[in-house]
Order: structure tokens, then C-alpha cells, then sequence
């Protein structure tokens, strides 16, 4: 299955990134990725924020969409629980 757009909240997964400077750093750089890009940040999949979307089609023919720019989801050892 092909990671997608989710319903949850940037917000949230921000919520539970520890320790509390990492945290910090986080919201930094999703506000900063706010303003950089004019997009809201929303969910990709569910460890993976993303600021808008562009579409893509190769030569073959297949075509789908990826976000437009991510914030970088945490290494698996501090990733929030």
C-alpha cells in the first residue's frame, strides 16, 4: 500500500516527539516549512509531515502524487510511540 494523506493532525504527532529540545527544534522547522512553501502542514502517512503536493507522470505512462516538500520523519529509535 502506497503512503497517502492521513487524517491526523500535525499537531499531535509534534505533541509526542521527545526529549523537549528535539520538540522545539520540530515546530521550528514546521513553521518554518509553513512559510517557506504557503502550504498548511498535514499528515503523510503517519510519521511524515508534508506542505502541498505536486503530480508526477513518467515516460511509461504511470502517474500519481507526492507531496511537495516533507519535514523528516524521526529515525525509528525516536520516533513518538
Amino acid at each position: 500500500m502506497a503512503t497517502t494523506w492521513t487524517d491526523g493532525g500535525p499537531a499531535a504527532y509534534l505533541d509526542a516527539v521527545t526529549p523537549a529540545v528535539r520538540q522545539r527544534d520540530a515546530r521550528t522547522l514546521c513553521d518554518l516549512m509553513e512559510r517557506v512553501t504557503g502550504e498548511a502542514p498535514r499528515m503523510f502517512g503517519t510519521s511524515m509531515i508534508g506542505f502541498g503536493e505536486y503530480r508526477y507522470v513518467y515516460a511509461s505512462g504511470h502517474s500519481g502524487h507526492a507531496p511537495g516538500a516533507v519535514r523528516p520523519q524521526e529515525r525509528s529509535a525516536n520516533r513518538p510511540r
